[in-house]
């Protein structure tokens, strides 16, 4: 079991792979398939064997769209954060939950597993339809 230093550390070499990663194709990303292999390569050139026989992913949402999507991708998701957000202005609710999201986002790669993509857009789906209610009941 490793402890909160070596984890910590780990973390932190994940972030930094995911960095340079993305450095190489800025614009427009490796894809999706692709992030996967260029990590586990990198991976594997820096000796963290764990990480490249485990498939890591960065373990952080906001680096593993740059790796995928790049710079443009980045934006279009930071926009439908932005958007969502905006349109549950009305509901403090929906901003705790997605603030809540974008912390997450930070120390997790959550749209990369069926349980985090579910949840996010049904959370996302929920209040949209909730805002869209009370707009109509205006």
């Amino acid at each position: 079991m490793m402890t909160a230093s070596e984890s910590i550390h780990e973390r932190l070499g994940l972030y930094d792979v995911a960095l340079h990663t993305f450095l190489e194709k800025p614009l427009l990303g490796f894809g999706v398939e692709g992030a996967d292999e260029t990590l586990v390569a990198q991976y594997t050139a820096l000796g963290m064997m764990d990480a490249a026989e485990s498939n890591y992913n960065p373990h952080n949402q906001y680096l593993q769209t740059l790796v995928e999507l790049g710079l443009l991708g980045a934006c279009v998701f930071l926009l439908l954060l932005v958007v969502i957000i905006r349109n549950g202005m009305p509901r403090a609710l929906t901003i705790r939950v997605f603030v809540v999201f974008l912390l997450f986002f930070v120390v997790e790669s959550a749209l990369q597993r069926l349980p985090g993509i579910a949840s996010f857009t049904a959370f996302a789906m929920i209040f949209a339809s909730i805002n869209s209610k009370e707009a109509q009941g205006d």
